[in-house]
């Protein structure tokens, strides 16, 4: 089948683009956005042989929320199939140091993901002859996908998600959006909202399933948390969950309310990217640091918490969560995790990312959206005041979470039952 103009346009861009590759992966690797030492990767140049037994499945997401969901999705796609071995192909440096961190026993091969240039692609899917491939969120490059369909590799797409700004950019090239997204086998989405988008680019099997960014329980508490709760005392904890630049200044102005209001706390601020760290720390000079092996004490107001790892341990010390992403305009993180540690949740306007778990999670009066540091701070201590309401707000915030834990068998499930019947 011909290729659409805007295809072999886009195709003609990238191939002319592939030549300054080196120069703009230099600048990414000096500003500590690339790991210098696999910038080959970015070619699909690699140094071992692939896996050659049992299927190999190809799972791409591109940073660390994505990341999450694959090797969720992974865990339940194992049992189907035993003999597997999972390619994990991410695109930012705090992603593939997670994927290391946390792929338990995971028989998995992570790589950065190849630039989007066709005689790349094809030397990536040449290498690796995935069996299939799952793509997370709304990383939808069009040569790779398109490269994935002429290499006969089934594709899927997971926890997908797409702003109505891009579905409205992918429909003023519709031929192209067709060539992307029509071959693809099985759609499983957010919500019906987004079900819609995709059905307008040909996908035909589309599922409503609800987010793959699920939680990261750990139900024992680890010391960490036994010494964020040790120096709060009898302080509430108030944590600033993955912030973005921004929104650290309007935590700050929220934590200074409520210090004048009279209620004494203990501000935990995780920044996002842990490459902000130093900028964040400037805001508050006094602030222990995790990344220097600190912990606070009954004397400190602030900590920064700026490592990679630790965040259900700030979750399990923390009373309220203020959910970074929703007050940038970012589309707020999924506020799942916090939901499955009984935590109360503050988000801003700003939840597009995750907005079917928002409306839930805020209907349930788990979640709660404020734009006012001020009227955040009389919140905060009307709820903290209210020892009932808490109890009610941790029953139903588990209670959602545990029911949404259940989404990535379901799809792990609907895969493996498509990958069989097309072997048949």
């Amino acid at each position: 089948m011909a290729k659409p103009v805007s295809l072999q346009l886009y195709r003609a861009v990238m191939t002319a683009l592939s030549p300054l590759l080196p120069l703009y992966l230099g600048r990414r690797a000096k500003a500590g956005k690339e790991d210098s030492t696999r910038l080959d990767e970015r070619f699909a140049h690699y140094h071992h042989a692939p896996h050659s037994s049992g299927e190999r499945i190809w799972l791409h997401g591109v940073s660390v929320g994505e990341v999450s969901a694959a090797l969720v999705l992974a865990q339940e796609l194992k049992p189907h199939f035993p003999q597997a071995h999972f390619i994990i192909t991410t695109g930012t440096v705090t992603a593939a140091q997670m994927v290391m961190n946390t792929k338990g026993d995971l028989p998995l091969t992570h790589h950065y993901a190849p630039f989007d240039a066709p005689h790349i692609m094809s030397r990536f899917f040449t290498y690796h002859k995935p069996d299939f491939g799952v793509i997370f969120e709304s990383d939808f490059w069009p040569v790779m996908m398109t490269s994935a369909h002429e290499h006969n590799i089934p594709l899927f797409l997971a926890s997908t998600q797409m702003s109505l700004q891009s579905a409205d950019n992918w429909q003023k090239a519709p031929s192209l959006a067709q060539a992307v997204f029509a071959p693809v086998r099985a759609c499983f989405t957010h919500d019906k909202i987004q079900a819609d988008i995709f059905k307008r680019f040909g996908v035909s099997h589309i599922e409503a399933v609800g987010s793959l960014k699920l939680p990261r329980y750990e139900p024992r508490k680890t010391d960490f948390a036994n010494a964020l709760s040790q120096a709060a005392k009898t302080r509430p904890i108030l944590l600033g969950a993955s912030t973005h630049e921004g929104e650290e200044e309007q935590l700050l102005a929220l934590s200074d309310n409520l210090t004048a209001k009279g209620c004494d706390h203990l501000l935990i601020i995780a920044p996002r990217h842990p490459d902000r760290a130093d900028k964040v720390a400037e805001m508050i000079p006094r602030a222990k640091r995790r990344s220097l092996r600190q912990l606070p004490d009954a004397y400190d107001n602030a900590y920064l918490c700026d490592s990679l790892g630790d965040m259900p341990s700030l979750y399990q010390a923390s009373d309220i969560i203020w959910l970074g992403a929703s007050f940038s305009g970012k589309g707020g993180h999924n506020p799942l995790e916090a939901a499955s540690y009984g935590k109360i949740v503050i988000c801003g306007p700003s939840q597009f990312k995750n907005q079917n778990e928002y409306d839930q999670l805020m209907a349930q009066d788990v979640c709660h959206q404020i734009s006012d540091p001020s009227l955040g701070a009389s919140f905060i201590m009307s709820i903290l005041a209210d020892k009932d309401r808490q109890k009610e707000i941790a029953k139903a915030g588990k209670a959602y979470a545990k029911q949404a834990t259940k989404r990535a068998a379901n799809v792990a499930d609907k895969i493996a039952d498509i990958m069989k019947g097309t072997k048949e």
